[in-house]
């Protein structure tokens, strides 16, 4: 029988001794196979564990650089970045600026302007309001001067009418006579 299999009856048996002899046993055995393989895989086993430390801290290492390296990096893109960040600020705020003050010298402007107009406007319909008075004034000056002189004139031509009119029938009556002389054959 085995050790494996002498502890595995122990136990079975329930006898405690017998156990505590087994797992000895097999302590024992697993410390001889650990030196018997200390012996042949030893060299081989302490160069592997002595590279893989060596490699562990040039990992290390190299991580670490890898990781200083970034940092810094970063510190730089984000000074960069913040940088950039306030300077196109800087110059939305100028150009803001500059658009809110031409916009507010437009707004003066135009308010001059009107101001201008209206002030003009009111200037040009008194001048022109004092213009129509007077031209509505000659107008009637005018007009009622006509009326006088019309009227003189139509009294005046009302005389001479009438007396044409007599004229006139003078005229007549000595066509007549005329004509009368003419047809007896006097002269």
């Amino acid at each position: 029988m085995t050790n494996g299999a002498s502890t595995m009856a122990a136990r079975n048996t329930g006898d405690g001794a017998n156990v505590d002899r087994a797992d000895a046993a097999t302590k024992s055995l697993a410390d001889d196979v650990d030196k018997i393989r200390d012996i042949i895989f030893g060299g081989q086993m302490r160069e592997y564990t002595r590279r893989f430390d060596q490699l562990e801290k040039t990992v290390v290492k190299a991580t670490g650089r890898l990781e200083r390296d970034m940092d810094k990096r970063l510190a730089k893109l984000e000074a960069k970045l913040t940088a950039d960040v306030a300077k196109l600020t800087k110059s939305i705020v100028d150009e803001s600026s500059r658009r809110q003050a031409d916009t507010d010298l437009t707004n003066d402007k135009l308010a001059d302007m009107e101001s201008n107009l209206v002030r003009q406007l009111g200037e040009s319909q008194a001048a022109l309001s004092a213009d129509l008075d007077s031209a509505r004034d000659k107008l009637e000056a005018l007009v009622k001067e006509t009326r006088i002189d019309l009227t003189e004139e139509f009294a005046g031509e009302t005389t001479v009418l009438g007396r044409e009119k007599v004229a006139a029938t003078e005229l007549a009556s000595l066509m007549q006579d005329l004509a009368k002389r003419l047809l007896n054959g006097s002269t």
